[in-house]
């Protein structure tokens, strides 16, 4: 159910450090991974203000696709469909503070931290009931794990 092109399957040599990743398809893979959700934040946006509020959402994200990758070493089509979760996590986000004005308040990470739980994330209207839900539900529950050991060792956000 991939909802954004695909992630190449043979990275591009190249001669930069890795950066502490493991091998030049990880650094590809994260490099592509950065690529596609620099585009998250004009396709989420409904109205002027939630570019600014997306692109605040994109820099919570970053951080755990850094772990995916770099830490967990997932396999390229894992990560893709972590992506792809991610993007949908990140445009219920945006619905919900045009839905619900008041919640514009509140910063993007306090927000995600609100809607994300050990059970998974919010109701997503864009994925059917079934393996899909369950995929978005898993990535959540990964996201919330991530952001709760993260909050744990990083006291001062």
């Amino acid at each position: 159910m991939s909802i954004m092109p695909p992630i190449q399957s043979h990275p591009p040599r190249s001669r930069q450090p890795s950066r502490g990743f493991p091998n030049a398809a990880a650094t590809s893979t994260l490099r592509q991974a950065m690529r596609l959700m620099a585009e998250w934040p004009n396709t989420w946006q409904i109205d002027d203000d939630d570019l600014a509020y997306g692109e605040q959402l994109l820099e919570e994200f970053k951080p755990f696709v850094m772990h995916l990758v770099g830490v967990e070493k997932l396999a390229r089509s894992t990560v893709r469909r972590h992506l792809d979760n991610l993007f949908l996590l990140g445009g219920e986000v945006i619905s919900e503070i045009n839905t619900y004005d008041e919640d514009r308040r509140f910063s993007p990470a306090r927000l995600l931290d609100e809607s994300l739980s050990e059970d998974g994330g919010p109701l997503c209207k864009h994925v059917q009931k079934g393996s899909d839900q369950q995929q978005y539900d898993a990535t959540c529950k990964k996201l919330h794990t991530f952001r709760s050991a993260r909050s744990r060792t990083h006291k001062f956000r």
